[in-house]
């Protein structure tokens, strides 16, 4: 009885078993089917030449093109003051800024011209006795030839001319140095500081003041190498030169572009930054004597603006966003037949946002916009929709698609 109730729940257990392996190696096996390969689906764009106009960007400050500080070259007191002899007065060449007191300067005019007078009366009196002792020797009768210079008083003669051609001298130094007690402007400009006043007493050598030059102004713009073949820049030594015109924004007057021209390059390159340096003029910069530039807003000296370079033009090429470029050297395309590839570019400029190819593509093939971890040369896609309308439109007209854009492209050169 007690095996019975061991090998009874064991047996039916086994029963069991065998009956469910059996149906279900009687049920049918599922159908089976292929999972459909989806393409991948991209985006394009297509490849358009175009010409570009290049253009460097840099900046700078504002720097007159010649600063001046005067220095009294005689000593007195300040007797008067131009208006225009304060800071941002403005004046023309040859304008009396300041006046010293002359009177010493004008005894030593009186001085010297006396001193003059003196000196021809004695070069009158000595060319007199040579003339009578010339007569005098004659009327012996002997030649003049036997005649020594003694004699005939010639050496008392040059001595009186000395004497006159040095007083000559003194009179002009001494006119010179009155005429410097009237301190006149070396130019057209503006006074940019002044460190004397009325009834002061100045020595020689003293500073007066700091002036400089409103014709013109300079700003030197810092270049990189990389960016020195796209200029059109003049050869070191070469003078009048017509370079490549920029045009100037300032932040503290955003709404005004000032143009300027590069005029020279420099000679020597920053050690420190590496950098090469360009040299703009600005004609006029406070809007002074140009009748055309009355409505343009000045720009100061000192101020700090900020410079695009106006580059060479190249044509036939074709920009693309620059994080298309797989190692600067290929390029995502889909050719005609919607087939991915990956195409070696010739790589012309980069700058931020956008870099410039020249167009070795085949017709038909349009830039690939869609990102890619593992492209496989090949691979079949599928174009958006939206890309296909815009193919469908391009066909139907052919001058689209013939025409060629131009646009212009800036590459920074800021420290």
């Amino acid at each position: 009885m007690r095996w019975l109730k061991v090998i009874t729940p064991i047996g039916l257990l086994a029963l069991a078993s065998a009956a469910t392996w059996q149906l279900s190696n009687m049920k049918p096996e599922p159908a089976k089917s292929e999972k459909p390969v989806t393409p991948l689906v991209v985006e394009t764009k297509p490849l358009t030449e175009e010409t570009v106009q290049f253009h460097v960007a840099s900046q700078g400050t504002i720097n007159p093109r010649t600063e001046t500080t005067l220095i009294s070259q005689v000593a007195g007191t300040v007797l008067e003051i131009s208006p225009a002899f304060v800071s941002g007065g403005t004046f023309t060449k040859g304008d009396i800024l300041l006046r010293i007191d002359p009177i010493d300067y004008q005894v030593a005019v009186e001085q010297a011209k006396a001193q003059l007078a003196q000196a021809e009366a004695k070069l009158m009196e000595e060319q007199g006795k040579a003339e009578a002792a010339r007569t005098d020797w004659t009327q012996r009768g002997r030649s003049l030839k036997q005649a020594n210079d003694l004699v005939l008083r010639k050496p008392y003669v040059q001595e009186t001319k000395a004497a006159v051609h040095a007083a000559k001298a003194d009179l002009h130094k001494a006119q010179q140095y009155l005429a410097r007690t009237k301190i006149r402007a070396p130019y057209d400009g503006m006074t940019k500081a002044r460190q004397v006043d009325v009834g002061q007493y100045v020595t020689t050598g003293a500073q007066l003041g700091d002036t400089f030059a409103t014709d013109y102004a300079e700003v030197r713009l810092p270049i990189k190498r990389s960016d020195m073949p796209y200029l059109d820049l003049p050869d070191f030594g070469q003078s009048e030169f017509q370079g490549p015109k920029v045009t100037l924004t300032s932040n503290h007057n955003p709404d005004h572009q000032w143009q300027a021209i590069i005029t020279r390059q420099e000679a020597v390159v920053d050690t420190k930054t590496r950098m090469h340096y360009l040299v703009a003029r600005i004609k006029d910069p406070y809007s002074l004597t140009s009748a055309k530039q009355k409505a343009q807003a000045p720009l100061p000296i000192g101020s700090f603006v900020k410079a695009t370079i106006a580059g060479i033009a190249a044509e036939s090429v074709i920009k693309i966003p620059r994080h298309l470029l797989i190692n600067r050297q290929q390029l995502l395309v889909i050719d005609k037949n919607d087939t991915l590839r990956i195409h070696p570019v010739k790589l012309i400029r980069e700058q931020r946002a956008s870099a410039f190819i020249k167009n070795n593509f085949s017709d038909g093939d349009r830039l690939c916009l869609t990102a890619i971890p593992n492209p496989i040369p090949g691979l079949q896609v599928n174009i958006t929709k939206t890309e296909q309308q815009s193919a469908v439109a391009i066909k139907s007209t052919p001058a689209a698609s013939s025409k060629k854009a131009t646009s212009s492209a800036t590459h920074s050169s800021e420290g």
